[in-house]
C-alpha cells in the first residue's frame, strides 16, 4: 500500500469514528432516524393519560396533580417552622443532591453501576415541579429549569455497555424517564404552548425525547438479546428473573411517556 492510499484508508477511519461518535451524541437525523409517528390513541375510561406518569398514584380516587402538590409543599412547610420532620429531611436530601454540581457525563471509556448524571437530573427535576427550598420558600424555577436541561443535553453516551451491565441502564433509565416525566408536567403546567404532551416530537433532532427513543431501542436489544443470544428478559436461568424484571419494566414505562 503506497502513501496515499494510506492516508486516504486513514481519513476514511477517522471519517467513521467522528460519525460513529455523533451518531452516539444526538443521534441526528442525518442517519434517517425515523421521525416519531403519534396516532389516535386508545381511549378506555380505565386509563389514564397525561403527565406525569410516574411518582404519582393518579388511580387514587380523585387524584388531582394541583391538590397533591399544595400537599406535599404544605407539608414541607409545616415541618420547616418545626425544623424537623420526616417528609422535610427527605426533602432537604433531594435538595442537597440537587444542588451538587453535575455530575460527569457517561463516556465509552468508563463503566458506572448506574447514571449519577440521571439521578442527578431527577432530582433536580422533583425541586422544580414542587418549588420549595430548605426553609419552605420558593426556589428560582428558571434555575432549575435550566439544570434538568443541561442534564438532558448531557445525556449522550448512555448506552447498557457503558453502564456495566442491562441492568443499570435499566435503573438508569427509569430515573432519566422520571425526570423527563415530571419536566414535563412542568412545562405543561405552566406554559400555554405546551398543553399537548406530545408537543416536544420530532421537535429536536438532539432533543430529550428522541434520546428517549434512542434508549428504548437500545434497552429493548440488550434487554431481550439477539439471534445468538439471550438477555435478561427472556433468560431461562432463574437467578436473572429480577433483572429481567426491572429491565421489563423500564420498558414498559417508555411506552407511555
Amino acid at each position: 500500500m503506497n502513501t496515499t492510499s494510506k492516508f486516504l484508508l486513514a481519513l476514511l477511519m477517522q471519517t467513521v469514528f467522528c460519525i460513529s461518535n455523533l451518531y452516539g451524541q444526538c443521534n441526528p437525523r442525518f442517519f434517517k432516524t425515523p421521525e416519531e409517528l403519534v396516532r389516535n390513541r386508545l381511549t378506555d375510561d380505565n386509563q389514564i393519560y397525561g403527565h406525569p406518569y410516574t411518582m404519582f398514584n393518579k388511580r387514587y380516587p380523585n387524584f388531582n396533580l394541583d391538590s397533591e402538590l399544595i400537599n406535599i409543599r404544605s407539608e414541607i412547610k409545616k415541618e420547616s417552622d418545626l425544623n424537623t420532620g420526616p417528609i422535610l429531611i427527605a426533602y432537604r436530601a433531594i435538595l442537597d443532591l440537587a444542588d451538587d454540581p453535575r455530575p460527569a457525563d457517561v463516556t465509552s471509556d468508563e463503566t458506572a453501576d448506574y447514571s449519577k448524571l440521571a439521578v442527578w437530573a431527577k432530582y433536580n427535576a422533583f425541586v422544580l415541579l414542587i418549588g420549595l427550598n430548605a426553609t419552605g420558600g420558593k426556589v428560582d424555577r428558571n434555575e432549575f429549569v435550566a439544570r434538568v436541561e443541561d442534564g438532558f443535553e448531557h445525556m449522550d453516551y448512555e448506552a447498557a455497555d457503558d453502564l456495566g451491565d442491562v441492568i443499570n441502564f435499566a435503573n438508569s433509565a427509569i430515573c432519566w424517564i422520571q425526570a423527563y416525566d415530571l419536566y414535563k408536567t412542568y412545562l405543561i403546567s405552566t406554559n400555554p404552548d405546551n398543553l399537548s404532551s406530545d408537543f416536544d416530537r420530532n421537535r429536536s433532532d438532539c432533543g430529550a425525547r428522541d434520546k428517549m427513543r434512542m434508549m428504548a431501542h437500545i434497552l429493548y436489544k440488550n434487554g431481550w438479546g439477539d439471534i445468538i443470544g439471550w438477555g435478561p428478559v427472556n433468560h431461562p436461568s432463574g437467578w436473572k428473573k429480577n433483572h429481567g424484571v426491572i429491565a421489563a419494566s423500564a420498558m414498559a414505562i417508555y411506552s407511555v411517556i
